[in-house]
C-alpha cells in the first residue's frame, strides 16, 4: 500500500476539549456551539479564502487526531446491534481522517469562524470545501439500518433541572450537557454499554457526564425521559481533597455553595 503524505493547512479551536463534548449530529442537538478554524500563514491562503464568505455551509476535511486503532464491526449511539464500521460514522477508522459539515459564520483574515460543528479543540484540519446544497443534499437517499430504530424519546427538563442547569453555567460549568443529555437520551437511554448510567432503588437514573450527575425517570408508556436533577459528581471529602484531576472543583464548589 502506498504512503501517502498530507500536512494540515490550520487547526481547530472550541471549547470542547472531550470526544462526549462534541456532539454526533450538532445540527439536531438543539444546541449550538461555536469554533474557529486557524489557518497557517506563509501558504497564500488569504487568496484561497477569496470568494468562500458568500457560502452559509462549509465541509471541512480533518484528522481524528485523539483516536487510534478500529474494528470492523461497532455499536452506533444510536444502534441496537453491532453493524459494518462503513455503515457507520465511528471516528475509529482505518485512516483517521473525518468529514464534517459546518455552519459558516463569518471570516477574519486568516480565521474562519463557524458554528453547529462536532469537532475537537485542537483538530488538524485538512482542506475546506463548500457545502452545495443542490449536488451534496440528496432526500430520496435511504438510511440503512438507521430505519430499524424506533422513536427517539421524548425529553422534558424541569425546571428543577433548568435551574440547577443555569447555576452550574454561571460557575463555570460545561455548556455542551444539554446537547449530551439529548443525543445520549433520546435513544436507548439505559443502555450502560455505551453510557455511564445506573438505576437508581427508588426507580429513577443517573447519567455521569464527565464529573456531573443527571437524574432522570424512563416512562416506557408515553415514551418519554423526565430529567429532574443535576447534581456535583464529587463527594463533600472529595471537594475538599487538594488533588484536581480534571481542574474543575472550584466549580464543583461554587456550585454546591450557591
Amino acid at each position: 500500500m502506498t504512503a501517502l503524505e498530507i500536512h494540515p493547512i490550520g487547526t481547530f479551536h472550541s471549547l470542547e476539549k472531550y470526544p462526549y463534548d462534541a456532539p454526533h449530529q450538532p445540527e439536531r442537538t438543539g444546541e449550538v456551539n461555536c469554533g474557529r478554524i486557524a489557518l497557517l500563514p506563509g501558504y497564500n491562503f488569504e487568496q484561497a479564502l477569496d470568494d468562500l464568505a458568500s457560502f452559509s455551509h462549509l465541509w471541512i476535511v480533518f484528522q481524528f487526531h485523539k483516536n487510534e486503532g478500529w474494528r470492523p464491526k461497532v455499536l452506533p449511539p444510536r444502534g441496537t446491534r453491532k453493524v459494518g464500521l462503513f455503515a457507520t460514522r465511528s471516528p475509529y477508522r482505518p485512516n483517521p481522517i473525518g468529514l464534517t459539515c459546518v455552519r459558516l459564520d463569518h471570516i477574519e483574515n486568516l480565521t474562519l469562524f463557524v458554528s453547529s460543528h462536532d469537532l475537537l479543540d485542537g483538530t488538524p484540519i485538512l482542506d475546506i470545501k463548500p457545502y452545495l446544497a443542490y449536488t451534496d443534499a440528496i432526500p430520496d437517499a435511504t438510511r440503512g439500518w438507521l430505519d430499524e430504530l424506533p422513536p427517539p424519546y421524548t425529553l422534558i427538563f424541569t425546571d428543577a433541572f433548568e435551574a440547577a442547569y443555569a447555576r452550574m453555567l454561571a460557575c463555570g460549568g460545561p455548556f455542551a450537557l444539554r446537547g449530551f443529555l439529548r443525543e445520549h437520551l433520546a435513544h436507548n437511554p439505559t443502555l450502560d454499554v455505551r453510557k455511564r448510567v445506573a438505576q437508581k432503588p427508588e426507580g429513577s437514573y443517573t447519567l455521569a457526564y464527565r464529573t456531573w450527575r443527571v437524574y432522570f425517570y424512563l416512562d416506557e408508556t408515553q415514551h418519554r425521559i423526565e430529567i429532574f436533577s443535576l447534581a456535583s459528581g464529587y463527594t463533600p471529602e472529595e471537594l475538599r481533597s487538594p488533588e484536581d484531576p480534571y481542574a474543575d472543583k472550584s466549580i464543583h464548589r461554587r456550585f454546591t455553595t450557591s
